[in-house]
């Protein structure tokens, strides 16, 4: 297990990076939150395997869309409704990551609120590895203090309890709208996990609890244990008997605590939180009932210890101490059991040997909610409420085309909630497309995006939620909206605008061809070595010839895809392929034929 602290920015593209000589397979992924901009960096884990270093800014463009273009089909990213952030800018790759995106509701009321990963990783020689990631953190960049816990695995001839669980996790929550592709590949995933057997380090127990299914025993019960610590950045409003264990230890955030009644902060020997003169950082989550954008968190981390005598139970994922994370949101624990010598909350808190967590903590000072505070929160209920109603109506779009222009229409059935919320509060929705957000609408039973283009079309749409009161707070959020596909020369058209200069067009084919997963280093070795040359427009490098030729022999699905990108890039009227390399290709098609017989 591992913290993740405000430094670490590319936490999911570290995380399910291969070993050196894999690939990724499949993964299957569950979020509260996401940040398409964070999906994006995690795409480059599809085809970089490497130790680099990098930003969004410095990423290079081509491996990010063959990282997208391999996300849209083989990666499926299960979230809340309404909880994509918005991004300030679109970026045209979205169009593939979109095509990964399901939403799913929880059926007892709550919120969707895992976070954890199952990914399947294969070499040349078709062996199989697993890796299954539990987080506190959200597929987004927030900067908070998190947990990361990663387990490697491998399919046995038995099966395994845990692999079991996840396997009855993944069913429940099976997304009922899943295209053909995924929808085998979601179907491949439960059967092979069932018999993933995980590494457990340093000779602990290991069980999985998911919490919201229709059968979800509870994972522990504090009042059966001598010592408690626990670790959640949002807090019931008081802890009863049950909640509590002889003794008692609270790390959490000064805006929940506040909110605590004073007998419960009574029950804790010590109530800490982050020394906040220490960072600079902010985090956005949702839990139950509140969408706290506004309210500055440093802490996001879920960790419940649990001693008695030599013997701790540590309960961690993505479950704040709230009832509403055991009885009514989809949730997932990870139990580690061991000595408590070794797991233990003096281990925790107090290490000497390793990271201990109480030197970046401070003892909470006590301190009275402002009216601002308290309007805030009233607000986010407010918001949570109609979004619960929004997506508990039926939403779906579709989209027609009349002389080369498109109109998306979103069509709306308000449910029995809905009606009641309009009368009983100020507000309104307008919508946008996220292609084109500047260009809202007020939300109807039928709202018309007309005149659009190609490259406008997309399912995600942004919701604004207007408050008609003194200040009017908005609440911005985008959903990806179930319809019809669109057509197939959409995707055609984000690779076209994508590979734009010769020098992409050799990076895009080095990438596809090269056998051995590729390098940001090689990519710009690749490209220097191109115009030190000063062959910018016609020069082919000899690896990439030899690699085309290997090809024809062993690789026909990366010379058909080739093909097809060339075909479109030809089609548009681009120039950026030398008439020398067309001829080649259509030497090397010719060949490609009689191989094929």
């Amino acid at each position: 297990m591992s913290f993740l602290n405000n430094k670490e920015r590319n936490t999911y593209l570290n995380i399910l990076r291969p070993e050196i000589g894999y690939s990724v397979e499949y993964i299957l992924g569950t979020t509260f939150s996401l940040d398409l901009d964070t999906l994006l960096m995690a795409s480059l884990s599809l085809c970089l395997n490497q130790g680099d270093e990098i930003s969004l800014d410095q990423a290079d463009p081509i491996a990010l869309l063959e990282g997208c273009r391999k996300l849209s089909e083989k990666s499926i990213i299960l979230y809340e409704p309404g909880q994509i952030h918005r991004p300030k800018i679109y970026n045209q790759l979205y169009y593939f990551i979109e095509q990964s995106l399901y939403s799913v509701k929880a059926s007892k009321g709550g919120v969707f609120h895992p976070k954890i990963w199952l990914v399947k990783y294969k070499n040349e020689d078709f062996d199989y590895k697993y890796r299954f990631i539990c987080l506190s953190r959200n597929m987004t960049f927030d900067s908070s203090w998190d947990f990361s816990l990663q387990l490697n695995g491998a399919e046995e001839k038995v099966q395994s309890e845990e692999g079991k669980e996840l396997s009855r996790f993944f069913s429940e929550i099976k997304p009922n709208n899943l295209n053909v592709v995924h929808q085998s590949i979601y179907d491949e995933a439960i059967e092979n996990i069932k018999k993933v057997h995980f590494e457990i380090p340093n000779k602990l127990e290991l069980s999985f609890y998911p919490l919201g299914l229709r059968k979800s025993e509870q994972p522990f019960y504090p009042n059966d244990f001598d010592r408690q610590c626990i670790v959640s950045p949002f807090l019931r409003k008081n802890f009863k008997k049950e909640h509590l264990a002889l003794k008692n230890i609270l790390v959490s955030c000064p805006f929940e605590i506040h909110k605590l009644d004073e007998k419960s902060k009574k029950e804790f020997e010590e109530i800490l939180v982050i020394n906040d003169t220490l960072f600079d950082f902010k985090s956005q989550e949702l839990d139950g009932n509140i969408d706290y954008e506004n309210v500055g968190s440093d802490l996001h981390a879920k960790m419940y210890f649990l001693e008695k005598g030599k013997k701790t139970e540590l309960y961690l994922g993505s479950a704040n101490a709230t009832d509403a994370a055991f009885y009514q949101n989809i949730e997932f624990l990870v139990c580690l059991k061991g000595k408590t010598e070794d797991l233990g909350i003096d281990q925790f808190l107090n290490s000497e040997d390793e990271f201990s967590f109480r030197k970046i903590l401070k003892t909470y000072e006590e301190r009275s909610l402002t009216k601002e505070e308290l309007k805030n929160v009233e607000l986010e209920e407010q918001a949570f409420k109609i979004k619960k109603a929004l997506f508990n109506s039926e939403l779906r779009y579709e989209y027609s085309m009349s002389e080369n222009e498109y109109e998306i229409q979103l069509l709306f059935s308000p449910c029995e909630d809905w009606h009641k919320l309009k009368e009983s509060l100020q507000f309104s929705i307008k919508l946008s497309l996220l292609t084109r957000h500047n260009e809202k609408i007020e939300l109807q039973e039928i709202s018309k995006f007309s005149k659009l283009t190609l490259s406008e079309l997309t399912s995600l749409f942004n919701f604004s939620i207007e408050f008609k009161i003194q200040g009017h707070r908005s609440f911005d959020f985008v959903q990806k909206v179930n319809g019809l596909e669109f057509p197939k020369i959409r995707s055609d058209l984000v690779i076209q605008k994508s590979i734009d200069t010769m020098d992409k067009f050799l990076r895009f084919l080095y990438l596809i061809l090269n056998d051995q997963e590729l390098s940001l280093s090689k990519i710009n070795e690749l490209r220097s070595e191109n115009e030190n040359k000063g062959n910018k427009g016609n020069f082919l490098p000899i690896p990439l010839f030899e690699e085309i030729l290997k090809s024809l022999s062993r690789s026909k699905e990366k010379l058909n895809y080739i093909d097809k990108v060339i075909e479109g890039l030809s089609n548009s009227n681009s120039k950026i392929i030398p008439d020398e390399f067309l001829k080649l290709w259509k030497n090397v098609k010719i060949a490609k034929e009689r191989l094929n017989g």
